[in-house]
């Protein structure tokens, strides 16, 4: 009898283990990126657009995004102690980055990539000639030709740590202090590593980073710390232990009111700070005010963070409207910045497990019924939150098209919007193309100006009306400039409009003068390294796009199922494509690129003539 129950348990332990995995997998990634720096002309597209959009600072960076920096351009990412900074005209892909993967995606271009710990899963970088792995913490520089070099080509240069490049005739590894060209007809060369210009400022940026105050109290995997020190000043208050002051605010700051709202799968509305430093004060802790100033607070430091979209409560749901003199009743949409030990309820959907991590640093003694409440019922009102007088109220059509907040602001009165009561879920506010697009659009701040008089008043419409179709005038989101490309969802980037005048293609001028020197002479019996030359694209190019083009698609996966806890079922809300490589067509629009700029004495110094080969390991080939 009791082998007969040990067999029934087992049993239902293994038919129970695919739906705990599911739920685990359902869960949205607790780690992410930032881009958290933009030098000139720099793009980006999810997986589900058919645009580029104008990449904007400290957008989160999760798995299926892609970035373009166009000619004079550069860009950086920082995923908790890791940075992957992008020179001119380099296409990047995030094919996954989350809590046990980092893979990234190099069609053409440089890449200078800090590692100061190896995160969860490794770190690897695949090109067209094959995979790059990163074995050790260090400094890397990745070039990849592109236009009509050798296709398989790409080099590697080792500054500080070590790394492997595999393709598929072998493996080969490659040491501190040296370049590897891999592909080309010459199956690999190296030579003595020597900084470029383009490392030196990525040397540069990863000093400013370094934030010696800040990482007494945080986590290194806390994207975006490094910039904290800078910005303002730490301090200790008895009531929540060590507190950061932001300094130079204005004086109607207030947190969550100085940026935007964007989409961003697999969370849904994601809150976007103007500030340079503002990104890990929004997405991780908690903030309070201590005497006049506002304090944030981190709470209890973790190994590993969970990222959250927006740590505040939404007030208000479909039916919650305002009244403005100069714009009449419209539907509105409030929140509330969370303070210490308020718990954060996802108006995505979680386990219960990510609802207990993601509020564990700052909810002392956790209820572990409160924390898992399926369902949030309607008790909660705007005067339960203990920074209550902060609350920020829009128009949820300012809301929804990515209008910058405090240009959309209206004032109603703390006595009419202190018994609304908290938002369940945000499913009555659909995203429009700009905010699947990421970029704040002023105009769609509304004609009111800033903090104007409003009474809180009950609507009909169903959340960001005017309803599609009733409104000629609604701000389009902004597209730049960018390589052609597949979306992932299947869709064809949009049929140009009759009549319409397509841009000239320009062919993006490769950062050569950042790029390892090749050996002088190839190893013996192997042909030449052959020097790539400006790209041109030698595959069929994708639809022309018009001067003009259409607004974005704003379509998104659908949810995943078998979700343990459904707090809210916001439209769109469905996680980021799978899969990662796609098909890289013509150049980005817009004429001719500007030259790259001219500097002397880059290039590292050129190998000894003798420079032997290095046989392939016999490790397993890529395919």
């Amino acid at each position: 009898m009791n082998k007969q129950r040990f067999v029934l348990a087992l049993a239902g332990i293994i038919l129970a283990a695919p739906a705990a995995i599911a739920t685990a997998l359902a869960d949205p990634p607790a780690r992410v990126g930032r881009l958290s720096d933009v030098e000139g002309t720099v793009s980006f597209h999810a997986g589900d657009q058919d645009q580029w959009s104008p990449a904007t600072l400290n957008y989160p960076v999760t798995g299926g995004q892609s970035y373009w920096t166009e000619p004079q351009s550069r860009a950086e990412i920082e995923v908790g102690s890791a940075a992957i900074r992008l020179d001119e005209s380099t296409e990047l892909d995030v094919q996954a980055l989350d809590d046990g993967a980092t893979r990234l995606e190099l069609p053409r271009g440089v890449l200078n990539i800090a590692i100061r710990a190896l995160p969860p899963g490794g770190a690897q970088v695949t090109t067209p000639g094959g995979q790059i792995d990163f074995l050790a913490p260090g400094s890397y520089h990745v070039y990849v030709p592109g236009g009509d070099a050798p296709p398989d080509q790409f080099a590697v240069t080792v500054l500080q740590g070590a790394a492997a490049a595999t393709t598929q005739a072998g493996r080969f590894d490659i040491r501190a202090g040296t370049t590897g060209w891999i592909g080309g007809g010459a199956l690999f060369n190296t030579a003595a590593a020597q900084s470029t210009p383009f490392d030196s400022w990525a040397a540069s940026r990863e000093t400013a980073q370094v934030a010696p105050q800040s990482a007494q109290y945080l986590s290194p995997e806390e994207t975006g710390y490094g910039d904290l020190d800078a910005a303002g000043s730490w301090g200790s208050d008895p009531a929540y232990g060590a507190v950061w002051y932001p300094t130079s605010m204005p004086a109607d700051w207030a947190p969550y009111r100085y940026g935007h709202w964007a989409f961003v799968a697999p969370w849904g509305w994601t809150w976007i700070d103007d500030a340079p430093w503002g990104f890990t004060p929004f997405h991780y802790g908690r903030w309070v005010q201590v005497g006049p100033r506002w304090a944030w607070c981190p709470g209890t430091r973790v190994a590993h963070p969970v990222y959250a979209p927006a740590l505040v409560a939404f007030i208000g749901g479909s039916g919650f409207g305002v009244a403005v003199a100069s714009s009449g009743s419209q539907p509105a949409i409030s929140w509330v910045p969370l303070a210490p030990f308020e718990v954060f309820h996802p108006y995505y959907r979680t386990s219960v497990t990510y609802v207990r991590n993601v509020n564990v640093t700052s909810v002392r003694r956790v209820d572990i019924t409160r924390i898992t409440t399926v369902k949030v019922t309607n008790v909660v009102t705007t005067e339960n939150f203990h920074n209550h007088g902060a609350a920020t109220v829009v128009a949820a059509n300012a809301f929804t098209h990515a209008a910058p907040v405090q240009r959309a602001v209206v004032n109603v009165p703390h006595d009419q919007l202190a018994h609304e009561h908290m938002a369940g879920n945000l499913q009555h506010l659909a995203p429009s193309p700009a905010a699947h697009a990421g970029a704040a659009v002023p105009a769609a701040a509304g004609p009111h100006p800033p903090n104007a008089p409003a009474t809180v008043q009950r609507v009909s419409a169903p959340g960001n009306a005017p309803k599609p179709g009733e409104r000629h005038d609604e701000p389009a989101p902004q597209h730049a400039p960018g390589p052609a490309f597949t979306p992932r969802n299947g869709h064809s980037p949009a049929t140009p409009a009759a009549g319409a005048q397509p841009p000239k293609l320009g062919a993006p001028n490769p950062p050569t003068h950042n790029a390892p020197v090749r050996p002088a002479v190839a190893n013996p019996g192997q042909p030449q390294v052959q020097p790539p030359h400006p790209p041109v694209v030698n595959h069929p190019a994708a639809p022309t796009p018009p001067q003009h083009p259409p607004a974005v698609n704003a379509g998104a996966p659908a949810h995943p199922a078998n979700k343990e806890v459904d707090h809210s079922k916001p439209a769109n809300a469905g996680g980021p494509p799978k899969g990662g490589g796609e098909a890289h067509g013509s150049p980005p629009a817009g004429g001719q690129p500007k030259p790259p700029p001219q500097a002397g004495g880059h290039a590292p110094a050129k190998p000894p003539e003798n420079n032997k080969k290095k046989e392939p390991d016999e490790h397993k080939p890529n395919g």
